[in-house]
């Protein structure tokens, strides 16, 4: 066993308060047990989807920017409390930070408050153990601290005040831990994840090598494998020589003219990442700097994000690599819409695509700032257990605003939250992650921690529709699919919204022949019957600021009946997916007016043609409100036992009570029909939009969608006597 005196030698040294902080395993119901292995052991009740929560009665109170109190204590010698600064400090939680600050005085401070807790639970997606050992059993996961900005502006809901920061740190078993080391064991602690280094050559050779087998379709990578197209190349590439600090720009048609008959092109590297802002963006390409950048420019000129990559990919012996920042013409609306339009062939046929998971590409991903602290640790249930614990950052985030809530076991970074990295994590057949915390890659074969055992792949690659081609309704459901992951994902431009998945659209419209419209296809009208919100991190709005947002020109993305530019919809409440045939119950027309040269970028305007059943209701309509998981909704009495239920493109605020009343007139406009079938009962659901009016006269918006329910066939009853009228939904 490990000597106490050999373990203080190593841990932090912590001031009275922080050793509050410290895991105590007597908490939370902590109590000896024999384990599996036949050994005792430290033993959770797991609650929360197999994880328990250690919640502590610590706190810290202190302040933004200058960090006073933690300051003081750390100059008087607390190790723990000078961790606590670096963490707060650090380049992720400073970006998070960035808005909350630039919005306050200058000369105020914005408190704070520190909370923390464990985690004790099964591995989570990332934290599997390099060695692979006990990827099954429970032990200390994570210390989390969770800091509340006090008179801040939320992030989620800028009508609040009170934003919220939540600063993940593996817990792992301490450095040069021996194998029998009793703590360790106790607490079921594993080693940390390995980063990409350059220095790790074996790292390296069984990363080329799992690269290989991937491209040649060994092993587990049956599904993987080569571009759609041999002879494609995108417009420009960036030429890595021999000295990565020589670069230059190439047109792919001079590398063709270049190559002999019968070889194959040369491959690419491919970089995803987020731009975060630029200092200085002189190293763009545009018009002006082409000529010049094509005979030759820097390395050192770019940012750290970018000269990772570059490094990386001559390490992985490939010549050329595609850099949107450096390989579409910034200030030239039509190079950048042909290119948009193209991402799915850039990001599908790179060999590789590499992933920043940092928050800006000023961060260099090679060489990860990484806060750690080594806790000392003393069992309150068996005496005999004494050593330490590990503390590294994993993650932070800003109001929860920074999680892909489809892909829940990866760390939150700002990479999984942007709006154009989603088809670029989509389109790509090899991915690397590079994290502070843990280097990653990922196929449609496996997902593989570096170092580690090999996954099952979480998200599956948008190339492999290529097996899809024989039968469309499975390519459409993996549109809604796409659709609603997507939704979640925050654009720093709205008007984006079409754009940054242009590439996606035009892979499925070449395998659909479908025309394209706004984010829906014409065969599928499913796409029609969206759901906002579909989770509550939802921004909260009234009926007021959704026909503000749908009226005003400046805030414009598509028709008000497309779902592109919400977040978080979603296509099923009832049943838990629509079925693939919509009976369509009156006549429709639908169009869209392109904005520039990309068909499947930006629209000017749409126009949804209805003729059918409608019915009104208003000015004030008594409701209640009810709830499917997640999913809240209004229902809507109109005869002895009939309620209509409403899904409302905005939150109706009911309090002290379930009943309340809906302020307004609107329309209900029959769409069509969809039979149910469960355990041999068949149930017709009728659906169909809400409208508003909309400032030009005889123009709708539309304002969420309805259904009601009938063990009958054919059109609900209730629309038994409802007038045809015709309406222009925009």
């Amino acid at each position: 066993m490990t000597s106490q005196s050999a373990v203080s030698k190593s841990v932090v040294r912590q001031c009275e308060n922080c050793q509050g902080a410290r895991f105590d395993d007597a908490r939370s119901g902590g109590h000896e047990t024999r384990l599996a292995n036949g050994r005792t052991g430290l033993h959770f009740t797991l609650d929360r989807g197999n994880k328990s929560i250690v919640d502590y009665g610590w706190t810290l109170d202190d302040s933004l920017p200058h960090l006073p109190k933690l300051s003081a204590t750390a100059e008087a010698g607390c190790e723990f409390c000078q961790f606590l600064i670096n963490l707060l400090r650090s380049q992720d939680v400073t970006c998070l930070f960035k808005d909350v600050l630039e919005n306050r005085e200058p000369s105020n401070e914005i408190l704070f408050r520190l909370y923390c807790s464990y985690t004790w639970g099964q591995s989570g997606f990332v934290l599997i153990d390099r060695h692979g050992h006990g990827s099954v059993s429970p032990g200390l996961r994570s210390f989390q601290l969770r800091a509340i900005l006090h008179n801040a502006k939320s992030r989620i809901d800028a009508s609040s005040t009170g934003a919220y920061c939540i600063i993940n740190c593996l817990v792992e078993s301490p450095p040069n831990a021996h194998p029998g080391d009793k703590c360790s064991a106790w607490l079921g602690l594993r080693t940390a994840p390995v980063p990409l280094s350059f220095s790790n050559n074996e790292l390296l050779a069984r990363l080329k090598i799992t690269l290989s087998d991937c491209f040649k379709q060994i092993g587990r990578h049956k599904s993987c494998g080569k571009p759609r197209d041999s002879s494609y190349l995108p417009t420009r590439l960036i030429e890595i020589s021999n000295d990565t600090r020589a670069l230059r720009l190439v047109h792919s048609s001079n590398i063709k003219n270049q190559i002999p008959p019968n070889t194959a092109l040369p491959q690419y590297a491919a970089l995803s990442y987020c731009w975060g802002e630029m200092q200085d963006a002189s190293y763009t390409l545009t018009s002006q700097s082409e000529a010049a950048k094509m005979a030759s420019f820097g390395l050192c000129d770019l940012p750290q994000v970018l000269q990772d990559a570059i490094a990386l990919t001559k390490t992985l012996s490939l010549s050329y690599i595609w850099i949107d920042a450096l390989c579409i013409l910034q200030d030239t609306s039509s190079d950048w819409e042909h290119e948009s339009s193209q991402m799915g062939d850039i990001y599908g046929s790179a060999y590789v695509t590499i992933c920043s998971l940092t928050s800006s590409s000023q961060f260099s991903f090679l060489n990860p700032e990484r806060p750690k602290a080594n806790v000392a640790f003393q069992s309150s249930i068996n005496k005999n257990i004494t050593g330490s614990y590990s503390l590294s950052y994993l993650d932070a985030d800003m109001d929860n605003a920074g999680r892909d809530p489809y892909m829940p076991s990866f760390p939150k970074s700002r990479w999984f939250s942007r709006g154009w990295t989603y088809q670029e994590l989509r389109f790509s057949r090899r991915l690397l992650l590079l994290s502070p915390s843990y280097s990653a890659f990922m196929c449609a074969g496996l997902f593989n921690i570096l170092g580690g055992p090999d996954l099952d792949a979480p998200t599956t690659p948008l190339h492999n529709l290529d097996h899809l081609t024989k039968d469309t309704d499975p390519i459409y459901k993996l549109w809604l699919e796409f659709g609603e992951r997507y939704s979640g994902r925050l654009l720093t431009y709205p008007q984006d919204a079409l754009p940054a998945i242009s590439g996606a659209a035009k892979l499925f419209a070449e395998r659909l022949s479908d025309d394209y419209l706004a984010g829906i296809w014409r065969s599928d009208l499913r796409g029609l019957m969206w759901n906002y919100p579909s989770i509550p991190m939802t921004p909260s709005r009234d009926l007021s600021q959704l026909l503000a947002l749908l009226r005003s020109p400046d805030n414009y993305v598509a028709p008000s009946w497309s779902w592109a530019g919400h977040r978080y919809i979603s296509f099923h409440v009832r049943p838990a997916t629509l079925p693939p045939t919509l009976l369509l119950q009156c006549q429709l027309e639908i169009s869209t007016i392109i904005d520039g040269q990309n068909m499947f970028g930006r629209v000017d305007g749409g126009l949804l043609i209805v003729t059918g059943l409608t019915y009104d209701i208003g000015p004030s309509t008594p409701i209640s409100l009810r709830g499917i998981g997640n999913q809240e909704f209004a229902v809507l009495p109109v005869q002895d036992g009939v309620d209509i239920s409403l899904f409302l493109d905005w939150k109706v605020e009911i309090t002290g009570t379930e009943h309340g009343m809906l302020q307004g007139n609107f329309k209900l406009v029959l769409i069509g029909t969809y039979e149910v079938v469960d355990k041999g009962d068949v149930t017709t659901i009728t659906i169909g939009l809400i409208t508003h009016k909309a400032e030009k006269e005889g123009n709708f918006h539309r304002v969420g969608r309805f259904d009601l329910s009938s063990p009958d066939k054919g059109i609900h009853s209730f629309f038994a006597l409802s007038r045809t009228e015709t309406l222009a939904i925009i």
